[in-house]
């Protein structure tokens, strides 16, 4: 499965991006600009995946697995200076990464 990721702006083509087939037929992959649009975030089951934007397919710059906290993720967003991942949780958390790639 891929992604075709737009400028929302523009609406000038960005790239593409393989996302990870879903874990089960109840989990949809959901992906989302980072604030540099440099990355997108994919979250499925019980993982959360930040991948570049480029043109061709690039491997994950991280992986976070919450199964071993028996969570999932529901959501997530960039920070405006894009240095820190919040994702939010099943279980009512939210969690905040530093990111620097």
């Amino acid at each position: 499965e891929f992604a075709k990721l737009h400028d929302l702006r523009t609406g000038d083509y960005r790239g593409c991006v393989a996302l990870s087939g879903s874990p089960s037929p109840e989990t949809s992959s959901h992906c989302l600009f980072a604030a540099t649009a440099q990355y997108v975030v994919e979250l499925f089951g019980d993982l959360v995946r930040v991948l570049p934007v480029t043109p061709e397919l690039s491997p994950p710059v991280v992986t976070i697995d919450l199964g071993p906290f028996e969570d999932a993720p529901t959501c997530a967003a960039f920070s405006p200076d894009g240095r820190t991942l919040a994702v939010g949780t099943c279980q009512g958390y939210v969690l905040l990464f530093a990111f620097s790639p």
